[in-house]
């Protein structure tokens, strides 16, 4: 694959017929592997919904230009981004064959696997880390804006537990609820509204709100600052 565009575009892609159909082996939630020949493993995602079965042909329909042949596509989160340290596939998932799509099978592979994601997900995400996300067409003419499924854990997680409080009126729900679960929401200072293509996030690109601010943040459909200002000076305040 090049791994660019599948991950500026949370996809993952094949080409001509051969490779279309099993994409449908994949399902929701999925974890899938992708090796990128004579380099290794280059990224680790999951599948945010089940491949729609549709042909890309020609074009400004085609995401890798110049092309001549179809292109399938299922949308993935890349939530692991190894290009800059690619792992070697041998190790991690077995023999890697050219087959576009192959299931790992061996349980000894499978335990490695297992380890290496692990491994993955106990790396502490620092403030430069990059996550993509954006729209994506549905397939029943309905746009769902994928967010990336570790940006609202890891923003949480930056934040010492004695400074967490929301960006907007200061309430420290932690102290207000005795729970081990955070009642926090995270924010994009910048909305998605009906912006369909991908984008990067880091983590200074959103904010941590109680749920109350969150909710009157995108119904105002304003600012955190301007939220904050109308409740400072409201009569109550």
């Amino acid at each position: 694959p090049n791994p660019d565009i599948w991950f500026d575009h949370n996809v993952g892609i094949s080409g001509d017929t051969e490779y279309g159909p099993p994409l449908g082996r994949l399902a929701e939630e999925d974890l899938v592997f992708m090796y990128q020949s004579g380099v290794g493993i280059v990224g680790v995602g999951r599948v945010l919904e089940p491949w729609n079965g549709k042909a890309y042909w020609g074009g400004d329909k085609l995401l890798y230009k110049g092309t001549d042949f179809e292109e399938f596509r299922i949308s993935i989160d890349w939530c692991h981004d190894l290009r800059k340290q690619p792992r070697n596939g041998n190790e991690v998932v077995g023999n890697t064959p050219s087959q576009f799509l192959e299931q790992i099978s061996d349980p000894e592979f499978i335990e490695n696997a297992k380890g290496f994601l692990s491994g993955l997900d106990n790396v502490p995400s620092g403030p430069d880390r990059t996550y993509n996300e954006g729209g994506r067409g549905s397939g029943r003419m309905v746009y769902k804006v994928h967010r990336h499924s570790r940006l609202a854990k890891d923003k949480l997680a930056s934040i010492p537990q004695e400074d967490l409080a929301c960006e907007c009126c200061g309430l420290q729900t932690q102290n207000l609820y005795p729970f081990e679960f955070h009642v926090y929401e995270v924010h994009h200072r910048k909305p998605f509204e009906d912006d369909d293509k991908p984008r990067v996030t880091k983590l200074g690109d959103v904010a941590v709100l109680c749920p109350n601010c969150h909710a009157a943040i995108t119904k105002s459909k304003l600012t955190i600052g301007q939220v904050r200002k109308a409740i400072d000076s409201s009569p109550g305040s």
